[in-house]
């Protein structure tokens, strides 16, 4: 029977260019069979394995003013901007913003070098001292400096006998207070000795005597008291009688020398009248005055007999006192003299310590003045005589002075931030008119972009730095060729996930356009490769690798017959033929069910349509360079794709 081409469509086209045909032959049962063909295409078979990251920059440079580039979050990166804060750096113009592409040499910014210049200066002019004392020293010392270094050995010399004698004096000084401290204790012991023991009979007799004649004191006092005010009384009412009298006489003239007047006495008598009432006037105030003085003289004497009674009374108290502490043993004078004891106690270890202190502080003194002695002799050698290790330190100071200026003169030339390389300005925290802050005044992001992506331990054997991988930003629709650089030793997987991860960095070739640091990528690192070879789809294979492999062929004509071929890489899309078929062969890759309108593949194991082995591996396992996917997003197969419509259960 004749085959016939029933549709000749072309479904899918795929990485090898391999056109897929739906090619219908009758059944035995009258029900056409629909075959899915590809051609054997020389091709690219590769296979690879894939993994998810975030867009990053190679490096990010931290750029600030006064000090060199360096790493950003580095310890390098600290201790420069340190060191530049050493300087007040004012902003004059800052030349970039955010996200704007530099070039190496662009000036992004630039600063005021006003103190970084002050700063060369005195390094220039520690420099110029450094080389004179050098000069100094290599020609030798002067006749002023000899005898200056003599008289500072003759100077050192006195001190040292000062020292020694001021020694000396110390220990006396510290023997006299010690002495004085050890009696005050003695005395304080012996009190308190005398204050337990009580008073004797004298102290009691005597004290009795003293409080007998402080009573009859304070008695006297008061009955002088009494005394005194009933004679200020009695003076008070003599007073006011020699008043009240004068009143009476005052009233009695003056009412004569009206009657007198209202009778038309003569001029001589109310003259006489009027005289006699003036003297009685004139008395009158007299008698008032004197009332006046006797009240005031009476509480003066009141006042005087009162203070006697005061002191007499205190005299009383304190001779009271004086018997109660000295008939017996009084607590509070034990108590005293048991305090006195304490300070003495510690006054004596106070002694002690100035003493110890006096002592180490002259020990001290003494020492340092025979250092200086000694420095002083040294010193009168040194000038004398000059001698290497002057001459080997003067150069050393030389040299840190030339370094300083030569890095003084690299921050004034950073006053300027220029860019170290091509970029994009990721952070700016400087503004004109303003001084800089520490820390980064610019940051710059530098190529090529990276990713770093997460593989599982089983692809990590076939993973090697150096390999080939395509990068894919879906977000901005690009894929980018890229290289492996580096390749993590401890695993990235956490938590509770089964699965063990590791981080491999792939370096981007190229800048994508559009894509920006932290856009998701799609990494496929290629782990097998063969270039330009002959493949046909992997669902064309049947057979294993145990009785080998055979592809079915389809002729000119529709037919269709088993070819054995030998294999080499295979992936999940593409299988390499090293040998049996030849470019632009026709081979079948599966059948499609016309009852249904579904796409099946015919290879099913070694129950096909054409007898033999299907691709399932099931019988010898896989064919020989056959490549799973193991990457932890999937597999892509560069180069080739299954067919259109045709599925490899």
């Amino acid at each position: 029977m004749k085959w016939r081409v029933a549709a000749a469509v072309a479904l899918i086209v795929v990485g090898v260019g391999a056109a897929v045909f739906v090619v219908v032959r009758p059944d035995l049962g009258g029900t056409p069979t629909q075959y899915l063909t590809s051609q054997a295409t020389v091709t690219n078979v590769t296979n690879s394995v894939v993994g998810s990251g975030s867009i990053a920059p190679h490096a990010s440079y931290s750029l600030a003013f006064g000090v060199a580039p360096s790493l950003a979050g580095s310890a390098s990166t600290a201790a420069s901007a340190a060191g530049a804060q050493t300087v007040t750096w004012p902003v004059e113009s800052v030349s970039v913003t955010v996200g704007q592409k530099v070039s190496t040499g662009d000036v992004l910014a630039v600063a005021d070098a006003t103190e970084a210049k002050a700063q060369l200066a005195a390094d220039k002019a520690t420099l110029t001292s450094a080389e004179a004392k050098l000069k100094t020293d290599t020609a030798g010392a002067t006749d002023a400096q000899i005898a200056s270094a003599r008289n500072a050995v003759r100077s050192a010399q006195l001190q040292v006998a000062n020292a020694n004698a001021g020694a000396t004096q110390t220990t006396q000084s510290n023997q006299i207070s010690l002495q004085t401290a050890r009696n005050q204790l003695a005395d304080a012991r012996k009190a308190l000795a005398d204050a337990k023991a009580g008073p004797s009979a004298t102290d009691i007799a005597n004290a009795t005597a003293s409080l007998d004649q402080a009573q009859r004191a304070y008695d006297q006092a008061v009955s002088d008291q009494a005394s005194t005010h009933q004679d200020g009384l009695d003076s008070i009412a003599q007073a006011q009688k020699a008043l009240d009298d004068a009143g009476l006489a005052v009233a009695q003239a003056s009412q004569k020398l009206v009657n007198d007047q209202a009778l038309g006495a003569s001029t001589g008598t109310v003259a006489a009248d009027q005289a006699a009432l003036d003297a009685a006037n004139k008395s009158a105030a007299q008698a008032q005055t004197a009332l006046a003085n006797a009240r005031k003289q009476a509480a003066a004497n009141d006042a005087k007999a009162a203070t006697a009674v005061q002191n007499a009374q205190a005299n009383l108290g304190q001779a009271q006192r004086a018997y109660d502490a000295n008939t017996t043993p009084s607590a509070t004078a034990i108590a005293a003299a048991e305090q006195k004891v304490r300070d003495a106690e510690l006054g004596l270890a106070s002694a002690q310590q100035r003493a110890s202190a006096a002592t180490a502080q002259s020990t001290q003194s003494a020492q340092s003045a025979g250092l200086q002695l000694q420095n002083a002799l040294t010193s009168l050698t040194n000038t004398t005589t000059p001698v290497e290790a002057t001459i080997a330190s003067d150069l050393v100071a030389v040299t840190n002075a030339k370094t300083a200026v030569a890095e003084s003169e690299l921050t004034v030339e950073r006053a300027r931030i220029v860019a170290p390389t091509d970029g994009t300005v990721v952070a700016v925290n400087i503004y004109e008119g303003l001084t800089a802050p520490s820390g980064s005044a610019i940051v710059l992001d530098v190529g090529p972009y990276e990713v770093t992506a997460d593989f599982s331990e089983t692809s990590l054997a076939k993973l090697s730095v150096g390999q080939a991988a395509d990068v894919t930003v879906t977000a901005v629709g690009s894929t980018t060729p890229g290289t492996v650089t580096v390749i993590g030793a401890t695993p990235a997987t956490s938590g509770t996930s089964s699965v063990v991860t590791y981080p491999v960095t792939v370096a981007l070739e190229t800048e994508p356009q559009g894509v920006q640091v932290g856009m998701t990528a799609s990494v496929a690192i290629i782990i097998a490769q063969s270039q330009n070879v002959l493949a046909v789809p992997t669902q064309a294979l049947v057979g294993d690798s145990a009785s080998g492999y055979q592809v079915r062929v389809m002729d000119a004509n529709g037919a269709v017959s088993l070819v054995p071929v030998t294999v080499g890489l295979v992936t999940t899309s593409l299988a390499e033929i090293q040998g049996g078929i030849s470019e632009g062969t026709t081979v079948v890759t599966g059948t499609v069910s016309s009852t249904n309108s579904t796409t099946s593949s015919s290879n099913r194991g070694n129950g096909s349509l054409f007898g033999g082995g299907g691709f399932d591996f099931g019988g010898g396992g896989p064919p020989p360079n056959f490549q799973r996917n193991s990457g932890t997003g999937g597999s892509t197969n560069g180069g080739g794709a299954a067919p259109g419509g045709g599925t490899n259960p």
